[in-house]
């Protein structure tokens, strides 16, 4: 988790140093912005799907 963790802050500081670097027209930062939020809704379901199955876990040795 944390690696994918850190690869979405790579990403997330590549697509701010692309944003910095070059004049890019709203359609593309927008696209680039939408990415970044893709990104992070991926990650959230990954970590509430590990913490359902801890949970699971947890109350099956109850």
């Amino acid at each position: 988790m944390e690696k994918l963790r850190d690869q979405i802050r790579g990403w997330e500081a590549w697509i701010i140093d692309l944003l910095l670097e070059e004049e890019r027209d709203m359609e593309e930062i927008d696209r680039l912005v939408g990415l970044v939020r893709d990104l992070r809704a991926e990650l959230k379901r990954q970590e509430d799907e590990i913490l359902d199955w801890a949970r699971a876990r947890i109350e099956a040795r109850d």
